[in-house]
């Protein structure tokens, strides 16, 4: 199903309506271009939880603020791998888990494995801002 909306309101309209629906897809995905506020993002985590149905939304802008959001993730380009005579080789991403109520938040480098089909972790970097000090 895609919904092509005129704006955000049409579109919590319609990821709402998804995550409510009796089908239970096997997850909803979603574009808004301004920020939700804490009451909007709770609404979807509502109906998202009532069928158990994951939902993903993407932003054109960083978010700051509360939000009823399980994890926050930050997904940036990386620079490509490159091959024999350093020829492109492969896509890569920094991918950043910013919160999460759950684990630790950190960074990691993947890439596309064209081989085996599926994402893999290229460089995990710890996050420092969680190290507590030691007497």
């Amino acid at each position: 199903l895609l919904a092509d909306t005129e704006n955000d309101k049409g579109t919590l309209w319609a990821l709402e309506e998804a995550l409510r629906s009796p089908a239970k897809p096997a997850i909803v995905i979603g574009t808004v271009a301004t920020g939700l506020d804490l009451t909007q993002s709770r609404r979807l985590n509502l109906a998202a939880a009532a069928n158990t149905t994951p939902l993903m939304l993407a932003y054109s802008v960083p978010q700051a603020g509360t939000s009823a959001a399980v994890t926050r993730w930050r997904i940036a380009p990386a620079p490509a791998a490159r091959g024999r005579f350093t020829a492109f080789a492969h896509w890569r991403w920094n991918v950043t888990l910013e919160r999460c109520r759950t684990h630790r938040t950190g960074n990691w480098l993947i890439a596309w494995d064209t081989t085996a089909h599926r994402f893999r972790t290229l460089a995990a970097q710890p996050d420092r801002t969680q190290v507590r000090a030691t007497a």
